[in-house]
């Protein structure tokens, strides 16, 4: 069944307002839009494309995937490129090279992106359009005289990120920050400290949200989650380097059999869990669970967790789970970290480094969030609230 993105009359314009660029192209960054397609696109630089998709006041919308080799293209595992429905004004384009990876050092990335960027410009033909690119080095590169504006989105800080790619790249995202800097690229970031080290005058923040209409009917946890007889907490996200293992193996302990720890989510550094998998009240499932399985978890945990070390990377994230759980209506306990502070008081932050325990009980002991209360929040964080700051700003021009 083809995917249709309906033109939301909700997002309908205000006539008076003034709209000088109605078209734009977005650059994906790391995940393709098929990717995207087997979780909904809830993620930041996928959630505001698919806002834009549905946005009447965008002339045209074209999709640019990340970089691929050729090999992967012929891959058994490549599906079908995503149909992008049947407007013929949004649009998908995909992009293959013959080497694996992507660029290492400064000339290279400018060969690579410039040939990205002119199909780009084939495409779209000779209109004014917007650049929206959520990867650095392709906002680094883009001609600047090419485009009506070029716009980062920053959900990341690459160049902290643990991944073994990022890491190889970490010194040509530490040239594309400052490149981004002295072009006068715009940045829209998730934290205030990524949008400060990239240093572009023009600058705004606009934190990770959540799609309301995702947590009105979260569905059925799966069968192994139902079938625990303890209390529940949980942690769902990417298992890495910036979770801290040694405050939940001490929580663990301190919890004792009457709890368990449950850890949903695909495991990219094992190292960092392997104490964590011995333990008996500890449950790790890396394997895949459908997005409402997983929303489902949340709102049935009796607490849920933001267990990272203080490091530059945590320093500088919005932490997308922390609004998932608190949408779900589930207490949460998380480390205190400059961008969780302010988000909500039904959050308990412990400072890195203290123990979770008590919190952790205290929470669960608590009084749930009350329906209105859920309400306010997901309707304050949903992301098409989050896009209309986003639209005003990035769709402003060039003063």
């Amino acid at each position: 069944m083809r995917p249709t993105y309906e033109r939301s009359p909700a997002l309908r314009p205000d006539p008076s307002a003034r709209q000088p660029l109605r078209h734009v192209a977005f650059g994906l960054a790391m995940r393709t839009w098929a990717d995207g397609a087997q979780d909904g696109h809830y993620r930041s630089g996928q959630a505001i494309v698919r806002e834009a998709l549905t946005d009447p006041g965008l002339d045209s919308v074209l999709v640019s995937d990340p970089l691929r080799s050729w090999a992967s293209r012929v891959s058994p595992r490549a599906g079908r490129a995503p149909s992008m429905g049947e407007d013929p004004t949004r649009d998908l384009l995909q992009h293959y090279r013959l080497r694996r990876g992507l660029p290492r050092i400064p000339a290279e990335a400018e060969a690579v992106f410039g040939r990205v960027e002119r199909r780009l410009l084939r495409r779209l033909g000779p209109r004014p359009t917007v650049l929206v690119t959520s990867d650095p080095v392709q906002a680094a590169t883009a001609d600047p005289d090419a485009w009506a504006d070029v716009v980062f989105h920053a959900w990341d800080d690459f160049a902290e990120a643990p991944h073994p790619h990022h890491r190889a790249a970490r010194d040509l995202y530490l040239w594309a920050y400052d490149r981004m800097a002295e072009r006068d690229v715009k940045v829209i970031s998730v934290a205030e400290r990524t949008a400060e080290r990239i240093g572009a005058p023009r600058r705004h923040v606009i934190p990770n949200g959540v799609t309301a209409a995702e947590f009105e009917r979260p569905g059925q946890p799966p069968e192994w989650f139902s079938r625990l007889r303890t209390k529940v907490a949980l942690y769902a996200g990417t298992m890495e380097s910036r979770v801290d293992t040694a405050a939940l193996t001490d929580l663990a302990g301190a919890l004792g059999p009457s709890w368990t720890i449950v850890m949903v989510g695909l495991v990219t550094e094992p190292e960092p869990f392997e104490r964590l998998r011995t333990l008996p009240n500890v449950v790790i499932a890396d394997s895949w669970h459908p997005r409402p399985q997983v929303l489902a978890m949340m709102s049935r945990a009796d607490a849920c967790l933001l267990p990272h070390l203080d490091t530059a990377l945590t320093r500088t994230m919005s932490p997308l789970k922390m609004y998932e759980y608190l949408a779900s209506g589930a207490p949460v306990i998380a480390t205190d970290l400059p961008t969780i502070r302010k988000v909500s008081g039904r959050c308990r932050l412990i400072p890195p480094g203290a123990p979770w325990a008590a919190a952790v009980r205290q929470a669960a002991a608590g009084p749930r969030a009350t329906a209105a209360e859920i309400d306010r929040f997901r309707a304050a964080h949903d992301w098409q609230t989050r896009y209309r700051e986003w639209r005003a700003y990035a769709f402003a021009g060039r003063s």
